[in-house]
């Protein structure tokens, strides 16, 4: 396309042959009259050949007849200036509002929950792309959505009341457990020995062997009794209660029915030196083993024997047991001496069993 100023230049030759041949009165009021300052295609610098389409040539051709039938050269361009920018008004305003429209239809759209639809794409004209990115577009106004009546609000439930917390439960003592045990509570007392026995130290041995002696005499757990006096020997080795442990190892073993280890087990103990204090005891099981399990009144009297003159309910049984014994066993003078010498003991507890043996004895003589 040639450049336009070389186009206007020959407009304005021509406008002005035109208006030479006009009448000269009619071109000196016309000239005289005050207007504005000379505007020619020319002279405008916001004039771009570039950019004309063809609305703008036909409206270049009205300007140019315009002039013929009478106005001078300034007011016709400025009548194709007025014209060509009402027509770019137009349009800009359209697109505006084309594309209001599908901004309003788009937050419809997403409010109503339904799928996002793309915008349609709006065609710009060539010349307007270059000024619209100049000008600043006002933005649409978002219409405001009718939203339905607020529901009545819900009854809340009465709050839910947590019950109150416990205060955490004090350490286990040594003599909070033995409270429990003389109390009766005798599970308890074994719970909380069983706390103590996962500490170190002799509060853990002497709590592991309460555990023992708990489920052997008072719960008649005595399996578990045994399996807690096998743990107190693989923990404790050198325990100064270690005498103790083996003494109520005996009694485990004679109450499960095991008569030859627990023998075993109390002849070995009555060797050691540190159980000697632990030998009546020690007797007096294995006379009951002898005679209750094995059913050998022989030995067993040879293990009450060692019981002779001890005080007390285990001494006053040991004597009378051997006693009865000999009796069985045939030896009538040894076993008239041993009844004898029970009577003799202060306040007898079985005496009038030891006076009919007596009497037995007497008549089988």
């Amino acid at each position: 396309m040639r450049p336009f100023g070389r186009l206007a230049d020959r407009f304005s030759l021509k406008v002005r042959a035109v208006a030479d041949s006009k009448d000269s009165i009619e071109k000196e009021r016309v000239l005289d009259e005050p207007h504005e300052p000379r505007a020619t295609a020319a002279s405008d610098p916001d004039f771009d050949a570039a950019g004309l389409s063809d609305a703008d040539r036909s409206l270049l051709r009205q300007a140019g007849e315009s002039y013929r039938q009478g106005l001078h050269e300034p007011r016709a361009w400025h009548a194709f200036r007025s014209r060509r920018s009402r027509r770019r008004a137009g349009f800009r305003y359209s697109v505006l509002v084309a594309g209001a429209a599908a901004v309003a239809a788009f937050a419809l759209l997403r409010q109503a929950g339904e799928p996002e639809v793309p915008l349609p794409a709006i065609a710009v004209a060539p010349e307007l792309r270059a000024r619209a990115s100049l000008e600043e577009t006002p933005a649409a106004p978002v219409p405001s959505v009718r939203t339905s009546p607020r529901a009545a609000p819900m009854e809340s439930p009465p709050p839910v009341r947590s019950p109150p917390s416990r205060p955490p439960p004090s350490p286990a003592t040594e003599g909070g457990c033995r409270a429990r045990v003389e109390a009766g509570q005798f599970a308890a007392g074994r719970a909380c020995f069983g706390q103590l026995a996962q500490r170190t130290g002799l509060e853990a041995d002497v709590a592991l062997l309460e555990q023992a002696r708990l489920s052997i005499q008072h719960l008649s757990d005595v399996a578990g009794g045994l399996e807690l006096l096998d743990r107190h020997r693989a923990r404790f080795p050198e325990s100064p209660l270690r005498g103790e442990a083996a003494e109520l190892r005996v009694h485990a073993l004679f109450a499960l029915g095991r008569a030859p280890q627990a023998l075993v087990e109390s002849e070995n103990l009555l060797g050691a030196p540190w159980a000697r204090d632990l030998a009546p005891e020690l007797h007096w099981l294995r006379g009951r083993i002898y005679e209750e399990e094995l059913g050998d009144c022989a030995r067993a009297a040879n293990e009450y024997l060692a019981l002779l003159g001890e005080p007390g309910g285990r001494g006053d049984q040991a004597e009378l047991r051997r006693a009865q014994c000999l009796e069985r066993i045939g030896r009538a003078r040894d076993a008239e001496q041993a009844f004898r010498r029970y009577l003799d003991r202060d306040s007898p507890q079985s005496a009038d069993l030891a006076r009919a043996a007596l009497e037995r004895l007497d008549l089988g003589e």
